[in-house]
């Protein structure tokens, strides 16, 4: 798939993902001629408001192998938390166990699945769908009651506690293999971050070439994004509305295109 589908494959995703939204008056450019950093920019906007729309629907589900893909839903999960997560926000590894609902998808939300844990300091809830992971630090990580020059170190030591280090060659020369977050100017309620804002997330090439944070609602969060290997070269584009039930698996199943 080239950039240019790539493109325009999020177009019509996130046309879906924006039904329900109110239309844009802030004098935006119009998806079809919005840069790949500026589409990416409104379809991440779009997955965290789809978290929102999905808070009044939620089913305890403690053991995830009950969903009708709930083996290869349990598989996936475990995987990317162990790639993403250190141990200690780890929540396969939570002790006592991560409290575990599901939301099952609506006309413009995904399946996404709800871990409520702690670890001190910290007490997390983590929204996972079979495109991202959204941790949200609840409680510990209080940054907006800081000064705003100590919000960026703080920030930081957060990152250093809940996420795995970054990969050598994406932490730079930090050698505590800091993930390298570009901050705006000033960090409040609604601010938005990342290491690297032109890569496309489906199409960039590690799933370590981009994480994104922010604050919302008052609380810190570090998105990741998992990032699909098709073993023959293709960019692989997944629906989400169809994790929980396995069909989201169908693209691994078509043959590659000559």
């Amino acid at each position: 798939m080239t950039g240019a589908s790539i493109v325009a494959s999020f177009c019509g995703i996130l046309a879906l993902a924006a039904i329900s939204q109110p239309p844009q008056t802030s004098g935006r450019k119009s998806m079809s001629n919005s840069s790949p950093v500026e589409l990416t920019d409104d379809f991440i906007g779009a997955w965290l408001n789809m978290i929102d729309r999905a808070q009044t629907s939620w089913t305890p589900q403690p053991d995830l192998k009950a969903l009708p893909d709930g083996a290869a839903v349990q598989q996936d999960s475990e995987k990317w938390c162990g790639i993403f997560f250190s141990p200690q926000a780890n929540p396969r590894a939570a002790n006592p166990v991560a409290l575990i609902a599901t939301h099952n998808a609506t006309a413009d939300t995904a399946d996404i699945i709800r871990y409520d844990y702690a670890a001190t300091p910290f007490r997390f809830r983590l929204y996972e769908t079979v495109d991202f992971a959204l941790l949200s630090i609840e409680e510990g990580a209080d940054i907006l009651s800081l000064s705003p020059e100590k919000r960026v170190s703080a920030v930081q030591a957060v990152a250093a506690q809940v996420l795995q280090p970054a990969p050598p060659h994406n932490a730079g020369a930090s050698s505590e293999r800091l993930w390298p977050f570009a901050f705006p100017k000033a960090i409040e309620d609604g601010a938005r971050f990342s290491t690297d804002e032109s890569q496309i997330p489906e199409a960039m090439p590690t799933w370590a070439s981009r994480v994104d944070g922010g604050l919302r609602h008052g609380h810190l969060y570090f998105l990741c994004f998992k990032k699909r290997e098709s073993g023959d070269g293709r960019v692989i584009l997944l629906n989400s509305h169809h994790w929980f039930d396995g069909a989201a698996w169908a693209p691994y199943r078509q043959p590659k295109r000559r």
